[in-house]
């Protein structure tokens, strides 16, 4: 889930594609861009991921200020959300809340609970301390297999 402008778009998706390999298909959920992809919308997005979205790229438009999936078809295997990565804690806090259902099965496997990773690399993170969480990603390196 992201969101990403345009001009970024194929160029992430390019990436997911290269790790996912054999010619499979992400179901990437992008944003219409701008302030209106806030944490709420994003956590909009969750139960589809958890009653299981089929595979396909799923470009969000915005109405009444909340960002709407109109291409998601939830006929697929549903899905545990394990952790929620994000530079802004008020999105990491709200797509957690939303992930009740998560939450309910990661207990049952005997999981705390979903992991709250907050990403920090320098220039992209508006928040600077990130010093007491628990998990930080500092950077992504995408590269083929060898």
């Amino acid at each position: 889930m992201s969101n990403r402008d345009p001009s970024a778009r194929e160029a992430s998706l390019h990436c997911i594609r290269q790790l996912l390999g054999d010619g499979k298909e992400p179901c990437v959920f992008f944003g219409p861009g701008g302030s209106a992809f806030d944490a709420s919308s994003k956590a909009a997005a969750v139960p589809l991921i958890e009653n299981g979205v089929v595979a396909g790229i799923h470009f969000g438009t915005e109405q009444d200020g909340q960002t709407v999936y109109p291409d998601a078809v939830t006929a697929g295997t549903p899905q545990t959300i394990l952790a929620v990565i994000d530079d802004r804690a008020e999105n990491r806090r709200q797509l957690i809340e939303a992930s009740a259902r998560s939450s309910s099965r990661l207990i049952a496997k005997g999981l705390d609970d979903i992991m709250d990773i907050a990403s920090a690399a320098k220039g992209f993170c508006p928040e600077v301390d990130v010093a007491g969480m628990a998990a930080v990603v500092s950077s992504f390196v995408f590269e083929a297999n060898v």
